[in-house]
């Protein structure tokens, strides 16, 4: 005997079925709403990464760090081109005076004219290099070349111009003490872990970041420390220089900032000058006695006497001193 379903058991089966299918259906729908959101956040996410490598590229392209540097050595150049008087704490008198007759010949007009010319009077028209011109062929220098006289100049004087002539005509290194490193790396890094943590409340572990960052200092003091390496001639540095007194020597040393971007371990760099009591100028004989341990400004004119070298730990670039002030 077959049985037939009642029709409101049929039509209740057809309710289920349906809202079955609309429930998997809004779940389907729900999961699809969710996935498809992540998929925007991510593609978020890469393009925001995308912006952070384009800008990273603008950036190492232009890297602020070396136009900072520039900046800063320009401002020096300006300065001691037009310092218009000093103080010396040290001088090399004789070495002053030499470089200073080499370097510029400036013989007066009466002795020129009387002493190369002899009949040329005040009415010959064209200046002293065309009378030098002029002459050179028809007489003899040699007789007047060591009694040519130069105007009368102090010693500060003379230290000033020929310093300002040697670093117009770039003789003598300037930013020495400063730090010339690329810090282009470091600071995207930083600028990409902030951007992590604000936009997409990501945080990294602050061992990785420490020991990345260490990392990347070491890397961009690598510059400095070639430059330090590389020093050689004539340099203008000024700092404050910490004061020690070793037998009839003073010991001053300037800490070069480039020690903070190294590694805790290693000797710091420095810039190191001795200078003999002595020959200090009088009246700051007793201010340097009275700053041993202490750090004062100084200006220091010197010739590189033994650069920095790493394979020697090295760490101290020594100069030998023209003028102190």
């Amino acid at each position: 005997m077959t049985s037939t379903a009642e029709p409101w058991v049929l039509a209740a089966a057809a309710v289920a079925a349906a809202a079955l299918l609309a429930s998997s259906f809004y779940i389907y729908k729900s999961v699809h709403s969710r996935f498809m959101s992540q998929i925007d956040e991510r593609r978020s996410f890469e393009r925001e990464l995308a912006a952070r490598r384009h800008e990273l590229r603008e950036f190492i392209a232009q890297p602020p760090s070396q136009k900072k540097l520039d900046d800063i050595i320009g401002e020096k150049r300006n300065r001691f081109t037009n310092i218009p008087n000093i103080a010396f704490h040290f001088a090399d008198e004789q070495q002053i005076r030499n470089f200073y007759d080499d370097y510029f010949k400036e013989p007066t007009i009466a002795s020129l004219v009387s002493e190369i010319t002899g009949e040329i009077d005040a009415q010959i028209k064209g200046s002293v290099p065309q009378i030098l011109e002029s002459k050179i062929g028809v007489r003899d220098l040699s007789k007047w070349v060591s009694t040519i006289k130069l105007p009368d100049t102090s010693l500060n004087g003379m230290f000033l111009r020929y310093q300002r002539e040697t670093i117009k005509s770039g003789q003598v290194t300037l930013g020495l003490e400063e730090v010339d490193i690329e810090l282009t790396e470091l600071q995207a890094f930083d600028e990409t872990v902030d951007t992590l943590r604000k936009r997409f409340d990501l945080k990294l572990e602050e061992q990785l970041l420490t020991d990345q960052r260490k990392h990347l200092k070491q890397k961009a003091a690598e510059r400095t420390l070639s430059k330090l390496e590389q020093a050689t001639g004539w340099v203008l540095v000024e700092g404050r220089f910490n004061i020690d007194k070793s037998d009839e020597f003073y010991r001053c040393v300037y800490r070069h900032p480039v020690s903070d971007y190294l590694p805790d371990s290693r000797s710091p760099v420095a810039i190191v000058v001795l200078v003999p009591g002595a020959e200090l100028e009088s009246r700051v004989a007793g201010n340097y006695a009275a700053s041993v341990g202490k750090a004062i400004p100084l200006r220091v004119y010197g010739q590189v006497w033994q650069p920095i070298d790493r394979n020697t730990n090295t760490f101290e670039l020594q100069l030998t001193p023209m003028a102190i002030y």
